[in-house]
C-alpha cells in the first residue's frame, strides 16, 4: 500500500485536505461551466423557437454534470443524445465535447482516487481483524473491496496515464494487502485440517469445517474476466485440494515407476477418472455447498471444478510425452486416439464443460494446437491410411467379388471396396471426437477423402484400361492376343466390368449413407456456420479442399452433404460402366448370333412344329443365358432390368434389320422366326417392350396369306398393328415370299 499511500500523502494530507482540493477543483469545473454556459446562451439567441428547447436541455444537463461527476462518470451516449438536435460542425458542438472530456477525466480520477482512500482506511481495519482472529469481519471487509476492485480493473486499461497507473497500482495493493494476506492465511488452515483428516486417503469426516475452510479460501480467488489462455484454468482453491493427489501422479507417471510407459497413455487417463469417481460424492456434496455459499461461484460445479484442476497434471504429462512420440508414428496415434477417448469420457461420464466456455476442443485438441505436432500427427496418420489402403488394393483377392457380403437383391461388392469402407469407417471414429472444424475437416480431406479419390482414379484407370483393350481399332491392326480378347469378351469380360461396378457403387452407397449421419451433417453445419461470420478456414485446409473432390458450403443456405462431388464422380463413372455391359452384350449378341443372322432358312415350305427352334439359336441361347444369369445375380432388380431392356432393344433391332429386312418370307418361315422370337424372350427372360411388339407385328404380317391383297390400313386395322406405321407395312409386305 506504500505506493497509493506516498501519492495520497503528497498531494492530500488529510481527508479534509482532499475535501478542500476537491471543492476547489468543483468551482474551477463550475467556472467552465459558466463558459459553456454562454456558448449555449448564443446558440440559444440564434436559434428559431423550435430548436430552443434542445439548447436549454444542453444547458441543463451540463449544469448538472458539476453536482452529479462524483458519484459517477458521465456517459458518451448522454452527450450524444444531447447534442443529436446540433450540426456536428457547429463551434457550440465541438466546444461542449471537449469541455466534456475534461469533466469525463476528473470523474475518472475522482473515482480511483475515492477507492485509493478506502483502501488505506480499510488496510488498518484488516490489520485489526486479523489481529483479533475476527476472520469473519476481515471477508466481510474483503467483500466490501470487490466492487471498488473490479472499478480500478477497468480504469487500468484507461487511455490517460496517471489514471490508469493509479488504478493498477490500487490493483496491485488490494492484492498484496488483502487477497494474498487471507488467502495464505486459509490456505494454511486449509492444508492443516486436510492433514489431520489424513486427505487424500481419507475424505474429510467434520463436513461443516471442511465446507467453511473451502468456503474462506474460494472468497480470496481471483478470477480473470479474460483469461489469457484456451486451456481450463483451475482455481486456486482446488489446486490445494489436488496438489497429494498431483503427487501421487507424479509417482506413478512421471517417474521411473514400471506405469510410466510411453506405450501405455490409457493407464494414466484409466488413473484419473478412477480418482474422480473416487471422491466424487465428496465434490457433489461439501464441494458444491462451498461453492454455493460464495456468490460468484454459485453457477460453478464442483465436480468439473476438481477436474479442471487434475488436469494440469495431464497437460503436463502430455508436454513430454508428445515431443517423445512424435518420431514414432505407432506411438503418436496411440497417444491421441487415447487422449480423444479420454475426452470423450469426460464429456460422456461428467458431462465436463470448463467453466465460462460454450464448447471445449478437449484435452487432445488444446495438445495439437501445438500445429508442428499437429502436422506430425496428420502425417503419420496419412501414411499409415495409404499403407493400409496400398495393401487393400495390392492384395490378390483385392478385386474379387463377394457374393455373401450383401443381400440377394444388392449389387455385390468386392473385397476391396469393403476393406476400404472399413478403413475408412475406422478413420471417422478415430477423428469423430476432435471439437476443431480445421481439425475434422484436415482428417476428411487429407486422408479419407484422399483415399476415395485414390480408389477412384483407381477404378478409372480400369475401365479406360478396358475401354482400350476393347476397342475396334486394336482389333483392327490385330494388336490384341486371344488371351487379351478373352479378358474383355464374354463372362470374364462381363465380370471385369462388374467389379468395378460393384467397387463404386458399394462406396458410392456407403458416401450417401455417412452424409446423412449426424456427424458429417454437424460438420457441414460448423463449416456453414464460420462461412456465414465471414471467418477463413485454416490455410492448409482451404488448399486440401481445392486439390479434393469433397463439397464444401460456402454459406448457410448452401444444402447437401460433404460427399455430393465425391458421389457424383463415382456415379458418373458407373453410369459409363452400364453403358460398356451394355456394348459387350451387344458384341457378344452379334458374335453368337453371326450365323443365325445370316440364316437362308426363311423361305422354307416346311411348317415347323410348335415351339421348335432353329438349330442355330441352340448355342446362342445358351451363351446370352450364362451372360445374363452372371448378370442377374450380381445387380439389383433395377440395374439388371435397365440392362435387359438396353440387350432386348438391341436383339430387336437386329432381328428387324438383320432378319426381317434382309430376307424373303414364306408362310411357314415367319412361323418359324415367331418360335425363335418367343424362345429367345422365355429363355433369356427379357422384358417385353415397344420394339419386341414391333417385331412381332412384322411377323404377323408375314404369316398372313393374304397380306398382299390388303391394303396397308386394313392389315393394320385387321391385325392391330400399333406399333407399325404404313410405311412399315408396306415394306413387310414385299418381304412376302
Amino acid at each position: 500500500m506504500n505506493g497509493v499511500k506516498a501519492y495520497l500523502d503528497a498531494n492530500f494530507r488529510t481527508r479534509e485536505d482532499l475535501k478542500n482540493k476537491l471543492d476547489q477543483e468543483t468551482g474551477r469545473l463550475k467556472g467552465r461551466e459558466e463558459e459553456i454556459g454562454e456558448l449555449i446562451e448564443k446558440e440559444r439567441e440564434s436559434v428559431h423557437d423550435s430548436r430552443r428547447e434542445s439548447v436549454v436541455a444542453l444547458r441543463t444537463y451540463f449544469e448538472g454534470l458539476s453536482n452529479d461527476m462524483f458519484t459517477g462518470v458521465p456517459s458518451d451516449r448522454d452527450l450524444r443524445d444531447k447534442l443529436a438536435p446540433f450540426s456536428g460542425g457547429s463551434q457550440l458542438r465541438v466546444d461542449c465535447q471537449a469541455k466534456f472530456r475534461n469533466l469525463q477525466t476528473w470523474a475518472k480520477g475522482y473515482q480511483v482516487v475515492e477507492r485509493l482512500t478506502r483502501l488505506v482506511e480499510a488496510k488498518g481495519q484488516m490489520t485489526e481483524a486479523l489481529g483479533n482472529d475476527d476472520e469473519q469481519k476481515a471477508i466481510d471487509l474483503f467483500k466490501t473491496l470487490l466492487e471498488d476492485e473490479r472499478v480500478l480493473n477497468v480504469f487500468s486499461k484507461s487511455t490517460t496515464p496517471i489514471i490508469a497507473q493509479l488504478a493498477t497500482k490500487g490493483l496491485d495493493e488490494l492484492n498484496n494487502n488483502f487477497r494474498n494476506v487471507l488467502k495464505e492465511r486459509f490456505e494454511g488452515r486449509l492444508r492443516e485440517f486436510l492433514k489431520h483428516e489424513n486427505w487424500p486417503k481419507s475424505v474429510p469426516k467434520d463436513s461443516q469445517q471442511f465446507v467453511q475452510l473451502v468456503s474462506n479460501m474460494l472468497v480470496t480467488e481471483h478470477v480473470e474476466e479474460y483469461p489469457s489462455t484456451k486451456r481450463p484454468e483451475p482455481l486456486n482453491t482446488f489446486q490445494v485440494l489436488v496438489e497429494q493427489l498431483d503427487i501421487r501422479f507424479q509417482f506413478h507417471f512421471e517417474g521411473d515407476r514400471e506405469t510410466n510407459r510411453l506405450d501405455k497413455p490409457e493407464w494414466m487417463f484409466n488413473h484419473f477418472i478412477t480418482v474422480v469417481d473416487e471422491y466424487y460424492e465428496m465434490l457433489i456434496t461439501s464441494i458444491q455447498q462451498a461453492l454455493n455459499q460464495v456468490d460468484r461461484f454459485k453457477d460453478r460445479n464442483g465436480v468439473h471444478e476438481f477436474i479442471t484442476a487434475l488436469l494440469q497434471a495431464v497437460y503436463r504429462k502430455l508436454g513430454t510425452s508428445f515431443p517423445q512420440t512424435v518420431q514414432s508414428p505407432k506411438l503418436l496415434s496411440h497417444l491421441v486416439y487415447e487422449t480423444v477417448a479420454f475426452d470423450n469420457q469426460l464429456k460422456e461420464r461428467y458431462f465436463y464443460l470448463p467453466y465460462g466456455n460454450d464448447s471445449w476442443r478437449g484435452v487432445s485438441g488444446d495438445m495439437l494446437a501445438n500445429s508442428d505436432w499437429f502436422e506430425q500427427w496428420i502425417t503419420n496418420e496419412r501414411e499409415t491410411s495409404r499403407a493400409r489402403y496400398q495393401e487393400i488394393i495390392d492384395s490378390s483377392n483385392a478385386f474379387s467379388i463377394d457374393w455373401e457380403a450383401v443381400g440377394p437383391n444388392e449389387t455385390k461388392p468386392t473385397i476391396s471396396a469393403i476393406n476400404l469402407k472399413d478403413l475408412l469407417e475406422g478413420i471417422t471414429e478415430h477423428y469423430s471426437s476432435l471439437r476443431s472444424v480445421n481439425y475434422r475437416l484436415r482428417f476428411l480431406l487429407d486422408i479419407q477423402v484422399d483415399l476415395l479419390d485414390r480408389y477412384y482414379e483407381k477404378l478409372r484407370d480400369s475401365i479406360d484400361a478396358f475401354d482400350s483393350m476393347s476397342s475396334s481399332l486394336v482389333r483392327a491392326v490385330g494388336g490384341m492376343s486371344a488371351e487379351s480378347e478373352k479378358l474383355v469378351t464374354g463372362i470374364n469380360g462381363l465380370e471385369r466390368l462388374c467389379r468395378i461396378y460393384g467397387s463404386l457403387e458399394y462406396i458410392a452407397s456407403a458416401l450417401e449413407t455417412w452424409g446423412q449421419d449426424l456427424f458429417f451433417l454437424e460438420l457441414w453445419n460448423d463449416i456453414s456456420t464460420l462461412s456465414a461470420k465471414n471467418k477463413r478456414l485454416d490455410s492448409k485446409v482451404s488448399q486440401a479442399v481445392d486439390g479434393s473432390s469433397a463439397t464444401i458450403p460456402e454459406n448457410e443456405d448452401d444444402e447437401g452433404t460433404l460427399f455430393d462431388e465425391t458421389v457424383a464422380s463415382y456415379n458418373k463413372l458407373k453410369h459409363r460402366i452400364t453403358l460398356t455391359i451394355s456394348s459387350v452384350l451387344k458384341k457378344e449378341l452379334q458374335y453368337s448370333m453371326s450365323d443365325y443372322f445370316k440364316s437362308t432358312i426363311w423361305r422354307t415350305d416346311v411348317k415347323p412344329a410348335p415351339g421348335e427352334i432353329s438349330s442355330k439359336l441352340n448355342q446362342p441361347i445358351k451363351t446370352l443365358s450364362k451372360e445374363l444369369a452372371f448378370l442377374r445375380s450380381f445387380h439389383t432388380r433395377n440395374d439388371f432390368t435397365l440392362i435387359t431392356r438396353s440387350f432386348a432393344s438391341d436383339l430387336s433391332r437386329y432381328i428387324w434389320n438383320y432378319i426381317i429386312q434382309s430376307n424373303q418370307f414364306t408362310r411357314h418361315g415367319a412361323q418359324q422366326l415367331s418360335n425363335d422370337i418367343a424362345q429367345l424372350w422365355a429363355d433369356l427372360l427379357l422384358p417385353r417392350d415397344s420394339s419386341l411388339r414391333k417385331v412381332e407385328q412384322a411377323v404377323l404380317v408375314l404369316a398372313d396369306e393374304n397380306a398382299r391383297h390388303k391394303s396397308e390400313s386394313e392389315l393394320q386395322d385387321g391385325l392391330g398393328l400399333t406399333d407399325l406405321t404404313l410405311d412399315d407395312i408396306r415394306g413387310i409386305v414385299k418381304r412376302i415370299y
